[in-house]
């Protein structure tokens, strides 16, 4: 074995497959055991990439029979039936450390017992394994291409070339180990609410920066933005991604959490695209950092979910002046 090879950066990976209304139960619990974040494999939207890109997603090894039933649909041009809407979702998440840090049996039992909590968690089945950093670069460069959101945002992975038209703002990105590439529903909404409300000179915040894809986007639409992050590798990353888009001197990158915030810090807009929980518990701290005008996006949020975040923002004050809805996921745009 070569030094390099001795030396290359590697990752736990673990995969839940379940079902899509556990999706976000799932990813708090793993998000409980230090991931930066997750990676959500539905059927669904890999049926609207499938139809984006075309049918080589297919050829992909680890797709499951239940993903092809999307994909063929999505390919002929319509829409997947209700047949096809138990369809298995895998959440991944990857972890610092080695395979006996964890308890992987207690996970399981975790998982499985969210049926206690009227959840029905699917197949529940846990697996783990290792990935390096340059197995999880050539996986995501398989099937991730350039994409054009809202008006006029595109995503550029950095290994591909594009010739800009008048009027696009263009994100050039390497998600690296971090999480967010433009792909999920989620980040999809919260750039099409960026395109709405950032306006050139305001301050935003992005709680949970991952690649640093919405700071990048706001940066690029004339805000000056806070990006942060609880993992310092997202964080770095984030740093990178927004240097390679000249935008570095608009946006300053941390390693922490809300709480981090100074307390009398204020901001025009607030994003966060994380998950349900950590949406409600933060709702009360994000009031305090917003002026009257401001306005808060918050996805990451499953339809099931959606009445006990709504009953969180009023409890804190927040009223919903807009939501946005692609396939099972939800933007909420709130204001005081």
């Amino acid at each position: 074995m070569s030094q390099g090879e001795q030396h290359a950066a590697t990752w736990l990976e673990v995969a839940v497959t379940t079902s899509a209304e556990a999706v976000d139960a799932i990813s708090e619990i793993l998000m409980q055991l230090e991931a930066g974040g997750v990676v959500i494999d539905d059927p669904r939207l890999l049926a609207r990439r499938a139809a984006e890109i075309g049918p080589e997603l297919i050829d992909e090894p680890d797709i499951v029979a239940a993903k092809r039933l999307y994909i063929k649909d999505a390919l002929n041009g319509g829409k997947p039936d209700d047949r096809h809407n138990d369809a298995p979702v895998v959440v991944r998440a990857y972890l610092p450390g080695s395979l006996g840090d964890y308890d992987w049996q207690a996970l399981q039992e975790q998982v499985r017992g969210l049926h206690a909590v009227g959840l029905d968690p699917g197949p529940a089945l846990v697996t783990t394994g290792v990935v390096s950093e340059e197995d999880w670069a050539d996986a995501w460069k398989r099937f991730y291409t350039i994409q054009r959101i809202g008006r006029s945002i595109v995503i550029v992975p950095s290994w591909l070339e594009y010739d800009p038209m008048p009027g696009d703002v263009v994100v050039q990105l390497d998600p690296g180990m971090a999480f967010g590439t433009g792909t999920h529903p989620s980040t999809r909404l919260c750039l099409a609410a960026l395109e709405d409300f950032v306006k050139p000179g305001c301050s935003v915040l992005d709680i949970g920066t991952g690649s640093g894809i919405l700071a990048i986007a706001a940066a690029k639409l004339g805000a000056m933005v806070t990006a942060i992050d609880i993992d310092a590798g997202a964080v770095a990353i984030a740093a990178e991604n927004a240097a390679a888009n000249q935008v570095e001197e608009k946006i300053v990158t941390a390693t922490g959490t809300l709480s981090c915030v100074p307390p009398e810090q204020k901001y025009d807009l607030i994003v966060a695209n994380i998950v349900a929980d950590a949406i409600i518990d933060m709702s009360p701290a994000v009031v305090r950092h917003l002026y009257p005008a401001s306005r808060f996006v918050a996805a990451g949020i499953v339809n099931n979910r959606l009445p006990e975040v709504d009953a969180a923002w009023q409890r804190a004050g927040l009223t919903v002046r807009d939501s946005r809805r692609l396939d099972e996921w939800i933007c909420l745009v709130g204001s005081l």
